[in-house]
């Protein structure tokens, strides 16, 4: 069963009066219980994608222009602000690259977790609400009375996520969407709060949306990855599919730049190029002036998405339209 169904989203920014495309018809499907990698390079739309997902794109810096998001059966694309904040924390939470992003720095972390419980069970004060805090603090592995009792600026970078993961998962939410969560950790932690997302999904029965640049974490981590390029979604499928036989240019280009360190003579392939600038608008494919395998066709128009099973490709490589 689906928990989430994006179709035809679309997503524009406003800079310099000029309208930046960030998200482009992009449609995709989460099952319910199934983790899911959104991969690509800064810029792609990956954020953007969780931002629209948990109604976090603000009017005054862009707004949704087209699509419509099924969270749970319910159509989340026109909810008002108040039932935003009744699905944010209760049905969905997020976890940001920065936890100061979503940790105050001036109240204790205790309290920052006991007002997210509060904020969907008003029935609960006191002695009740401080033991789900010290519960959520123990589900992420966390010494509950220190940590409850700390400010976000006397604990460790790898603390404050943690710290953040209990806040977002304190009431039990069925979609948690984990965005760059351990890009400003080093080696280690990344790895402590990686396998803390496997304990969670496992225990909890979390559904599970992991937003990375890093390809070989998708591969570790989650049962399905999606890449996005300049704001579409141009390959989908079991990671299995992705990684040991990839089809767009694009994505054989992502893996082959992950440098191999037990392959000594393994050469690093860097993708050349840049990609496009979002506020024009794009004829043909939006990477054809970096592909290898660019034919005229991919200059002149948008290509095909080519599905079959748990497997969709953009690509004219691949649609009826190759020759």
């Amino acid at each position: 069963m689906n928990l989430l169904e994006i179709s035809n989203l679309s997503v524009e920014y406003y800079k310099n009066k000029k309208a930046v495309r960030a998200l482009k018809n992009l449609s995709l499907k989460i099952e319910s219980g199934e983790s899911l990698a959104v991969v690509g390079e800064s810029g792609c739309g990956k954020s953007t994608l969780a931002s629209s997902v948990m109604g976090l794109i603000m009017p005054h810096e862009g707004k949704i222009t087209s699509g419509r998001i099924i969270f749970d059966g319910m159509d989340i694309f026109s909810f008002s602000r108040e039932e935003w904040r009744a699905l944010r924390g209760k049905k969905a939470g997020i976890v940001f690259q920065d936890p100061f992003s979503s940790l105050n720095p001036v109240i204790p972390v205790g309290a920052q977790i006991e007002d997210a419980v509060r904020a969907h069970n008003p029935e609960l004060s006191g002695k009740a609400l401080r033991e789900k805090a010290m519960e959520s603090l123990a589900e992420v592995l966390l010494e509950g009375e220190r940590i409850y009792n700390s400010f976000p600026h006397q604990l460790s970078g790898g603390q404050r996520q943690r710290a953040a993961i209990a806040a977002a998962i304190a009431n039990a939410p069925r979609l948690l969407i984990a965005d760059e969560p351990t890009t400003s950790l080093d080696v280690t932690i990344q790895k402590e709060v990686l396998d803390l997302f496997d304990k969670l999904k496992a225990e909890l029965g979390l559904t599970l949306m992991l937003v990375t640049h890093n390809i070989p974490v998708a591969a570790q981590r989650c049962g399905k990855i999606a890449v996005m390029y300049a704001g579409e979604l141009i390959e989908y499928g079991l990671k299995e599919d992705i990684i040991k036989n990839p089809k767009h240019p694009y994505t054989l280009a992502l893996i082959a730049s992950v440098p191999r360190l037990r392959d000594k003579g393994a050469k690093h392939i860097s993708l050349a190029g840049q990609p496009p600038d979002l506020s024009v608008n794009i004829t043909g494919c939006s990477f054809a002036p970096r592909c290898p395998r660019v034919m005229d066709i991919c200059k002149k128009t948008a290509p095909p998405v080519t599905e079959g099973g748990n497997y969709s490709v953009r690509c004219f490589l691949y649609g009826d339209d190759k020759n």
